[in-house]
């Protein structure tokens, strides 16, 4: 049986590097906000957040859109605000930059099995022995994140906490491949 997990895709950035903002890029006709949000929908997943910088229109119903009002704040500012905005009472959150458009289905699926017989650690993908997105975080050290220290991202939340890091390997390049650039996505 899987916990609980609420997933938070992270699509509040205004992709300078990109042109535009990367989650309405597209790949085949199809944004990567949208690729993540059907690949989510197709797990057991509890929620599902997208936290934007101003309200957008969803081609999905059942997806909670939370508006992160500080342009310029580091990512992990987002993370908190879709914790903030959860309706949920989950055990760990998934937390899905939406600039990773090649991520596999299984591979969350993978992640999600391993979070379930770990609830205490934090789920990190490595392939190849390089680490990657998504990760899953328990609850309890979600609770930690505050809207005060939120320079260091999530490597550094996650190095500075006491949570063991449970790898899971993965034949999954996607999760390694962060589109920065128009000509990543060659």
């Amino acid at each position: 049986m899987h916990p609980d997990i609420s997933a938070i895709i992270l699509a509040a950035g205004k992709g300078k590097r990109f042109g535009e903002p990367k989650a309405f890029a597209k790949i085949d006709n199809m944004s990567f906000l949208d690729l993540s949000i059907s690949k989510l929908c197709s797990l057991n997943i509890a929620e599902i957040l997208v936290v934007v910088k101003e309200k957008i229109n969803l081609n999905f119903n059942n997806i909670k859109q939370v508006i992160n009002i500080r342009h310029n704040a580091p990512m992990l500012s987002s993370i908190y605000e879709g914790i903030k905005n959860s309706d949920m009472k989950t055990s760990g959150y998934m937390i899905y930059p939406v600039d990773y458009p090649y991520i596999g289905k299984d591979t969350l699926e993978r992640l999600i099995d391993a979070y379930s017989r770990n609830t205490d650690k934090v789920i990190m993908p490595i392939y190849q022995g390089m680490s990657g997105h998504p990760v899953i975080i328990p609850a309890s050290l979600a609770d930690k994140i505050d809207n005060v220290g939120l320079e260091g991202g999530l490597g550094a939340l996650i190095k500075n906490s006491h949570f063991e890091v449970k790898y899971v390997e993965v034949p999954d390049e996607g999760i390694l491949k962060n589109i920065n650039y128009k000509s990543d996505l060659k």
